[in-house]
């Protein structure tokens, strides 16, 4: 098994909070459905592997919200969340 070594953990915690930063920026607003994987790979210069992580721990966060067949979208960074 294959495991994440620092860097990359380094790189996904990156990821999540320029994420973050495009929420609290206005840049994704809550209830907008996030762009295609590859574009917001693209726009983050991260590879699509830790974008997917990214998003899996902003999901356990609830900062976005899978809805299944439809895609990911934003919730809010409430702190009540």
């Amino acid at each position: 098994m294959a495991t994440t070594g620092e860097a990359g953990v380094g790189v996904i915690e990156t990821a999540i909070d320029t994420i973050k930063q495009m929420i609290i920026d206005g840049e994704l607003r809550p209830g907008q459905k996030l762009p295609v994987e590859k574009d917001l790979a693209d726009q983050l210069g991260v590879a699509r592997n830790t974008l997917r992580e990214a998003v899996r721990a902003l999901i356990a966060m609830r900062v976005l919200q899978t809805r299944q067949g439809d895609g990911t979208y934003v919730t809010s960074l409430s702190p009540g969340l």
